[in-house]
């Protein structure tokens, strides 16, 4: 029972795409976490498959959170 998603880290995932997601043409409509999970609700343009998508969002976020966050390195090797 993990809950490494705490308010500033949050607030990071809230801010973190926009730069990466501008340069797919996507934009981050909706935002909404808890301290186990989030939801990003993205307008994408239809050639982007969405799990391309996911997995580039995910491969993105994941780094710069260990980078920014030291202690998720830890406890969350493979779950960011």
């Amino acid at each position: 029972d993990r809950k490494a998603l705490t308010a500033p880290i949050l607030a990071r995932l809230q801010d973190g795409p926009d730069r990466m997601l501008h340069a797919l043409d996507c934009e981050l409509t909706e935002f909404s976490g808890e301290r186990d999970h989030i939801h990003f609700l993205i307008a994408h343009p239809p050639h982007m498959p969405v799990p391309e998508l996911a997995r580039r969002l995910k491969r993105r976020s994941a780094h710069v959170l260990r980078r920014e966050f030291p202690q998720l390195r830890r406890g969350c090797r493979g779950h960011l």
